[in-house]
């Protein structure tokens, strides 16, 4: 009787032993499941880092388009193909930059370059570019290295200590000799004095420091420029 309940109670603890063996397997399971579970909704909700390369491929085409059109235009310089200037124009620049060349004895790309920036300036200001060109031609007889009396420099002779702060835009007084700088600076300093002074004659005076002669100089510059331009 004894030796049947022993053996009653020792087949209970290994029934029980097993239903807590098999309960905690399940429970361990379970937990196992819910981490897989938690790490999958991490790893969905993380932030991958990539490569910027493959950053670009990831973007929408839309997006990719948009990069595209926002990027700053390359700026090529112009020539003598661009709608800035007219067939006529183009022919007179000819004219004039061949004449120059043998006139002054400079080299054809320098007279080119003077003549060309010249035009410009002058159509942006509202300016005769004939008239910048008689000044290059008083001033420095077309030479870019030139240096003036009282710190007057370049092919339009621009006083640079006291125009320091028109220079600031171009990179400042360093490049007073640079011939674009100095045509364009000139060429602006030009249109404020006959501003400044009602008419052309008088800003033209002004601009040599109220020089009587200086006039007469530019003018008869002016006429041959302007001859030479229309192939007379």
């Amino acid at each position: 009787m004894f030796n049947r309940f022993f053996k009653d109670i020792k087949s209970r603890s290994l029934s029980t032993g097993k239903s807590k063996f098999v309960a905690m397997a399940a429970i361990a399971t379970s937990l196992a499941a819910l981490l897989v579970t938690q790490s999958v909704d991490l790893k969905k909700d993380s932030v991958s880092i990539i490569p910027q390369a493959q950053a670009a491929e990831a973007l929408p085409q839309t997006l990719k388009e948009s990069r595209v059109e926002n990027q700053v235009p390359q700026i090529e310089p112009m020539n003598d193909e661009d709608a800035s200037f007219s067939l006529a124009e183009v022919r007179q620049k000819k004219r004039l930059t061949e004449w120059i060349a043998k006139h002054y004895r400079i080299p054809s790309s320098n007279s080119d370059l003077f003549v060309t920036t010249a035009y410009k300036a002058a159509f942006e200001l509202g300016l005769d570019p004939h008239l910048i060109l008689a000044i290059m031609a008083i001033e420095s007889r077309f030479n870019p290295n030139a240096r003036g009396a009282g710190g007057a420099n370049g092919l339009m002779q621009v006083v640079t200590h006291i125009h320091t702060r028109r220079f600031q835009p171009y990179g400042g007084v360093k490049m007073a000799m640079d011939p674009v700088v100095n045509i364009r600076v000139g060429a602006q300093l030009l249109k404020d004095l006959i501003k400044m002074k009602g008419s052309v004659e008088r800003g033209v005076k002004a601009y040599a420091g109220g020089n009587g002669g200086y006039n007469s100089k530019v003018m008869v510059q002016y006429r041959k420029m302007k001859s030479v331009a229309v192939g007379s």
